[in-house]
């Protein structure tokens, strides 16, 4: 094992949290002063007449596009990282990060979430059923690039098929809370039966199964044209011409594990305030190359996630940092068809055995917040902060199990009789970044030192291709992080029967009940008691996720950036970036 991941224990007793949070301030743009008009000479050969009063002054008129008071640079162009390279951008097969951030530059959703707060963008307004059950949406006269009008249909088109179970969507089980979403998805009903219709072409009408207040919260509703998306079958999505837009952006260019291009939509609805004639996001894999591209303006801006680079930064005149704690949580998780990982005690020796302190303070920087549980702490059901209220479920669980070794003997007794000196697990990552081997390296050591097992097999693949082999069941533990809503059941519903989206494979009719009456219920005081009696079953009771950290952005930008989405939810969206001042 490499000497600087053995050093790495001692450093974490002198290392410290070094990076500081930084509040963006822009100053107020200057008034310009105007010259007042001046009155008009005396004629000389005769008396002069009383001068005629000065017209009053008018205000110069600003040459160019006026934002929040500044007027923004001529030509608008953003250069950007987004870490992952999409696997598909086909809306029905993702489920890769980086893809939802393009997805949501390229539709339009019937509401969009703009720095938390819910407002239509698909549809110009909506009202809601006196009984809470039917919501009704009136749609904008937008269009597809291609100049034909995106209709209601769009919108069930796109519905229906997440819930056919042909097209195995990988988060059908969110949309369960549909009327007939989930006889549909287990093959007892026809699609044309889903609680999504269209009466006319202006108008959406979706039902819910029961009262769903965080609905929009909850599920994102895009539209698919039919038509284009089965013209190009498995193919749509795997290449920039087959995609058709109807959002703030259309996708010029796409070189795979390189870059894809985004150019203004015109047919856009509200191209008027799209600002960015072009963007261009970088799928990058090693965090170093991302950091020297910031550092050489070769993107205008990053989330940094390393303490060296934040200093750096930091310390430079012409860049701002904004501190963004994401509803998102890093974590290991289990295979619980694995033969050996199918045992609890195997998959608690492990997370007993994780070395949080190390990985948060050393090798993360000190940048995220250790975790306490699968919640992280912005996320609240009503006024309850769900972290405070249900506690640090992985501090119980250590102290309740002082010896990670021999709680792994006794579940490798359950299994096989195997001895733990004898007993090698494999780790699986959906990264080839030199960071992400450089953490798994360490957490190799650390479990060989813990849990005094033979070994660690490490596997690295890009995240997609990795995701697609952990959803078939092909592991025993893989490395991710997944991001919340705003809804506190969509967590929880990741961990039923029907989900694959995190692939635990975690069959148990009295959790999927549980999440069925959070799902139904309104009251936050009665919530939050389910949320923590889920979280604890997940967590204490069945230990199917190891949480490791809740990521924070340090969100480095150049000052003449505007309008960057700093909602801990959601995905980026560059309908409202613009620039002033671009040297």
């Amino acid at each position: 094992m490499k000497k600087s991941l053995s050093i790495i224990l001692a450093l974490v007793l002198v290392l410290g949290m070094l990076a500081g949070c930084g509040q963006k301030q822009e100053a107020a743009p200057a008034t310009p002063s105007t010259p007042s008009t001046p009155a008009a000479p005396a004629t000389p050969s005769t008396p002069a007449a009383p001068a005629a009063p000065a017209e009053p002054a008018k205000p110069a008129e600003p040459e160019g596009i006026v934002v929040n008071g500044e007027t923004i640079d001529k030509v608008q162009y953003l250069n950007v990282v987004g870490s992952d390279e999409p696997g598909t951008l086909d809306e029905f097969h993702n489920s890769v990060a980086a893809t939802g951030n393009i997805l949501s530059n390229l539709f339009t959703p019937l509401v969009r979430n703009m720095d938390g707060v819910l407002t239509g963008d698909g549809c110009e307004s909506w009202e809601v059923s006196e009984d809470g059950k039917i919501w009704t949406f009136h749609l904008r006269d937008n269009y597809w690039q291609d100049g034909t009008p995106v209709t209601a249909q769009d919108y069930v088109y796109s519905a229906q098929m997440k819930l056919k179970p042909e097209t195995a969507f990988p988060y059908a089980g969110n949309w369960y809370l549909i009327k007939n979403g989930e006889a549909i998805n287990n093959g007892q009903m026809d699609a044309s039966e889903l609680g999504v219709t269209a009466p006319d072409d202006k108008t959406v009408v979706i039902e819910t199964e029961y009262v769903v207040p965080t609905l929009l919260n909850t599920l994102t509703f895009y539209p698919q044209k039919q038509d284009h998306y089965e013209k190009y079958g498995d193919k749509y999505g795997t290449e920039a011409d087959t995609m058709l837009s109807c959002g703030p952006f259309i996708i010029t260019d796409w070189t795979h594990n390189s870059s894809i291009t985004l150019e203004k939509n015109e047919k856009y609805w509200d191209a008027e305030h799209v600002y960015m004639e072009k963007v261009t996001v970088y799928s990058i894999a090693e965090p170093t190359t991302s950091y020297n591209m910031l550092d050489n303006g070769s993107v205008d801006y990053l989330a940094v996630a390393d303490n060296d680079y934040i200093e750096r930064f930091t310390a430079r005149d012409d860049l701002e940092n904004t501190r963004v704690q994401l509803a998102r949580t890093f974590m290991w998780f289990f295979n619980m068809k694995d033969k050996y990982f199918a045992n609890e005690k195997i998959r608690k020796a492990i997370t007993v055995a994780f070395d949080r302190d190390a990985t948060v303070e050393v090798l993360l920087g000190g940048v995220p917040i250790k975790a306490k549980g699968l919640y992280t702490h912005v996320m609240y059901e009503g006024d309850y902060n769900i972290r405070e209220y249900d506690g640090d479920l992985i501090q119980a669980m250590i102290d309740k199990y002082p010896d990670p070794a021999a709680l792994l003997q006794e579940g490798l007794d359950e299994v096989d009789g195997t001895k733990a000196a004898d007993w090698t697990f494999k780790a699986g990552f959906g990264s080839t970044g030199s960071k992400m081997k450089e953490q798994a390296e360490y957490w190799q050591d650390v479990m060989i030192k813990k849990l005094g097992i033979k070994g660690v097999e490490l596997s690295f693949d890009d995240y997609a291709i990795a995701m697609d082999g952990w959803q078939t069941g092909a592991f025993q533990v893989a490395c991710l992080s997944w991001g919340s809503t705003a809804d506190t059941a969509y967590m929880l519903n990741l961990f039923t029967t029907k989900s694959n989206a995190i692939p635990v494979h975690f069959d148990n009719p009295e959790f999927d009940e549980l999440v069925n009456t959070l799902n139904k219920t309104v009251d936050p005081d009665e919530r939050i008691k389910i949320v923590q009696k889920g979280e604890d079953i997940i967590i204490t009771q069945n230990c199917l996720v190891c949480p490791i950290s809740y990521n924070c952005n340090n969100v480095f930008e150049y000052k003449y950036v505007r309008g960057v989405d700093r909602s801990p939810f959601g995905n980026s969206s560059y309908k409202t970036v613009y620039t002033v001042g671009r040297p």
